[in-house]
């Protein structure tokens, strides 16, 4: 029996984001859009207040969160706003999950100063599974969900309608983690005269848009495209997609581990992984202590384990110590390569080479899984 069958398009929830710099009009559009969806609304105001400002034009109930913004605090608003039956959950704004006080980059500051090494980058490997649960809780959760984010600021000079130059305020990247905005189905990048510029969309009706001051408009288009049969239910969660309400709370204190989705390589593609780190071995001198200990945090975080001498002895054929590092040259094109597979911002003092292979970090935890296992190490280095 074949484990496809066919498609049918099911009623969903919305998952709205909302970009642009201050003033752009990212509370008010949110606020607008979400009334418009009808049913009732719920704001998580992180703002002092901004959102409140709006209540003699719209109808809706607010919490102020105040700091620390933990993640944690954004993930239960929004199953607390679940379990009060509200329609739309407003998210205002979620870059202070980021980087607001108690945001995830401090939480990650504050967990490599408390570690031994001081590495930032194993900081992370307790950071990410928070933000995974973050973004579960919006992309699973029964309600819309509208998140507005700041967005970095540049001016720039152009002639104005006098024919004079003048600055003007833009909106760049979210303040957010790097791609954060792709989880969500529709994506509006406000501009200082309130215009939504469509960014990205799974609405094919709103490719391309430009919508002055949008509300009731997008709102509509939203909601003929969000139309469908109605979900399955499921013993597992209320949609069949995820933990019910009471098991999502649980994980409060507890972030899970995050799961590794890159698929593992063949036996074939590690033999040439590893014919190619020797070559690399060889030409150049010893890395720096620097790179080597960030090339450490690298293999650690991929594999999960402190078995980096293993892992590079493999690759190498030879014992690796402190003393016995890696090639400079080996190191500096791992480090190109390999941080890129974990979508760690973090790894951003290592730009991105442009040969970068993914299969390499694969097979980088292929070759731990096979030290962990005790098989087929002989194999593997006669094949390098």
């Amino acid at each position: 029996m074949s484990i496809f069958k066919q498609a049918t398009k099911i009623e969903s929830k919305l998952r709205l984001a909302i970009i642009g710099p201050s003033g752009s009009g990212k509370t008010y559009t949110a606020l607008a859009i979400g009334t418009a969806l009808g049913g009732s609304v719920a704001v998580v105001d992180t703002e002092h207040g901004s959102a409140s400002k709006y209540a003699d034009l719209f109808p809706f109930d607010v919490a102020e969160m105040h700091a620390p913004f933990q993640v944690q605090k954004f993930i239960t608003a929004i199953l607390e706003a679940e379990k009060a039956g509200y329609h739309t959950v407003i998210l205002d704004s979620l870059s202070h999950a980021w980087m607001g006080d108690g945001g995830l980059l401090d939480y990650v500051d504050d967990v490599a100063k408390r570690s031994k090494s001081k590495n930032s980058f194993m900081a992370w490997k307790e950071g990410t599974p928070l933000h995974n649960n973050l973004v579960n809780a919006i992309v699973q959760s029964d309600l819309h969900v509208i998140a507005t984010m700041r967005s970095k600021t540049e001016y720039i000079v152009e002639e104005n309608s006098r024919g004079k130059s003048a600055p003007r305020k833009v909106g760049m990247a979210p303040i957010q983690r790097d791609g954060f905005e792709y989880e969500f189905d529709v994506l509006l990048d406000m501009d200082m005269d309130n215009n939504a510029i469509v960014q990205k969309t799974r609405c094919p009706a709103l490719t391309g848009g430009v919508f002055g001051k949008p509300g009731e408009d997008v709102a509509g288009i939203l909601l003929d495209w969000l139309a469908g049969a109605p979900p399955e239910t499921s013993p597992t969660g209320t949609n069949g997609t995820g933990p019910t309400q009471h098991e999502e709370v649980e994980y409060e204190n507890e972030p899970k581990a995050e799961k590794q989705t890159t698929p593992l390589p063949t036996d074939g593609q590690c033999s040439q992984f590893i014919t190619w780190a020797r070559k690399q071995d060889r030409d150049g001198g010893p890395c720096t202590d620097d790179q080597y200990k960030y090339l450490v945090g690298v293999i650690n975080g991929i594999t999960g384990q402190t078995t980096h001498k293993d892992v590079l002895k493999l690759m190498l054929g030879r014992d690796v110590s402190s003393e016995n590092v890696p090639s400079y040259a080996l190191t500096d094109k791992l480090l190109d390569w390999l941080p890129a597979e974990l979508g760690n911002e973090k790894q951003n003092t290592k730009r991105a080479n442009e040969n970068y292979n993914p299969q390499y970090a694969a097979c980088v935890r292929k070759l731990h899984e096979t030290i962990m296992e005790n098989s087929g190490q002989k194999k593997l280095i006669e094949e390098g």
